[in-house]
């Protein structure tokens, strides 16, 4: 996925782009940038919470309003938040809906992408568990906002995806 990120990334010119990572709790890597090399090395650092000895979750809600906090004092003519997860929101003290709520009121659009097959999945240890990704409410979190859901169960899916998402983001 960092591949497939990277790609976008450098696809872009005159883009501010920041990164926010969420598990337990959601951190802003870094904040809108043009800085593109800055921004792919933060990109390259970010590890799974595990490996990081932190708590893992999926906080969702936080991730949306963590970001849309970066980008509320824009005067850019679009702001979209790209949500990328592989779960559903379990942790984190706001919700996915109401952070999409209070998103869209500032005039953002977040494009949701589902990451992972339905089913039993690999993890990075080697042992299989229950794909928990909420469909519904990435639909839904897109539907509030006027964004997209995507649905990605490889990484063939995910470069088709940030694909659309950049020939719909384009402007002069």
């Amino acid at each position: 996925a960092k591949s497939v990120i990277s790609d976008f990334i450098a696809g872009r010119k005159y883009d501010r782009i920041g990164l926010v990572v969420f598990a337990q709790d959601a951190f802003q890597q870094t904040p809108p940038t043009l800085d593109y090399k800055t921004l792919l090395r933060a990109l390259d650092a970010v590890q799974l919470a595990p490996d990081l000895g932190l708590p893992d979750g999926t906080a969702i809600g936080l991730g949306i309003a963590s970001a849309g906090n970066m980008l509320r004092d824009s005067t850019a003519a679009s702001k979209v938040i790209i949500l990328l997860t592989d779960g559903a929101n379990n942790a984190g003290g706001i919700g996915p809906i109401t952070a999409a709520q209070a998103v869209a009121a500032l005039g953002m659009r977040v494009y949701t992408i589902g990451m992972g097959k339905v089913g039993l999945v690999p993890m990075p240890d080697a042992q299989m568990v229950e794909s928990n990704l909420d469909e519904t409410s990435l639909k839904n979190i897109a539907g509030i906002t006027n964004g997209r859901y995507f649905r990605a169960e490889g990484l063939t899916d995910l470069q088709n995806i940030y694909d659309q998402i950049d020939s719909l983001e384009r402007s002069d």
